[in-house]
């Protein structure tokens, strides 16, 4: 149980939101004595922070945002890295198109 918890900290620490959200369905999701399910994913708690869940998964959502200390958090480990952009931006064979788009955009 040890190990599992210590790779939710390691997801939070890396932003890695679908990870996080999976590993903590595997680990906290549960049914009550009417068979309805209380488990609310880590996704719509970050939409939802006033949504009622149980203490023991609040406590753990809480603590994944102050691991996570601000960083964002990628969904699907999709980087959000603007390098590649930057680079097609200033690529001088299309460079004219971005200026003309930023004209377009500007003049509304």
């Amino acid at each position: 149980m040890m190990n599992i918890k210590k790779m939710l900290d390691n997801l939070a620490i890396n932003g890695d939101l679908d990870g996080y959200n999976d590993l903590s369905y595997l680990l906290y999701y549960n049914y009550d004595k009417y068979g309805l399910t209380r488990f609310i994913g880590f996704t719509k708690y970050l939409l939802y922070p006033d949504v009622e869940i149980p203490n023991e998964l609040k406590t753990s959502y809480d603590k994944a945002i102050k691991l996570n200390n601000g960083l964002g958090w990628d969904f699907k480990m999709i980087s959000a890295n603007i390098k590649p952009w930057e680079k097609l931006y200033n690529d001088k064979n299309i460079n004219g198109f971005f200026n003309k788009v930023n004209q377009l955009t500007s003049e509304e």
